[in-house]
């Protein structure tokens, strides 16, 4: 079985098997690696304080202005906006809850107000018996 045609010879090195015997230039590893969470926090801080560019290099060192556009553009920032976006919308089911208990303790004061208005009536009112029948029996 013969090589198929626009194959190379299967006996040339995998470097020089790109239009046969012309190198191709080896694929380094990049020296790439993960941010860290003090790295996005750093990030962060540097470019919502308006720092010049010298102090990502300081403050970021081994990391490129690319890599920190890019980190910022689809990583740091995004993630921000939606953690604002979350903290504001669990605020406002906080309020809501606060709001409703609220509404709740005000009832249940005007309940507890008409209780008392009542009893203080029947009171005042049981006294007032009290005293006139004292007053009818004294006579």
């Amino acid at each position: 079985m013969g090589a198929r045609a626009g194959c190379p010879p299967p006996h040339l090195a995998m470097e020089q098997c790109y239009h046969y015997g012309t190198p191709v230039p080896t694929i380094t590893p990049s020296p790439m690696r993960a941010w860290s969470s003090l790295e996005d926090e750093r990030l962060a801080w540097l470019v919502e304080t308006r720092q010049p560019e010298q102090l990502f290099r300081e403050a970021l060192p081994g990391r490129s202005d690319a890599e920190c556009r890019d980190r910022w553009a689809r990583v740091v920032h995004p993630l921000r906006d939606y953690k604002a976006k979350d903290v504001a919308a669990l605020l406002s089911k906080q309020v809501k809850v606060v709001a409703g208990l609220t509404c709740e303790i005000n009832r249940l004061r005007t309940r507890l107000d008409e209780y008392a208005g009542v009893a203080a009536a029947a009171a005042a009112s049981a006294a007032a018996a009290a005293a006139s029948a004292a007053a009818a029996a004294a006579s």
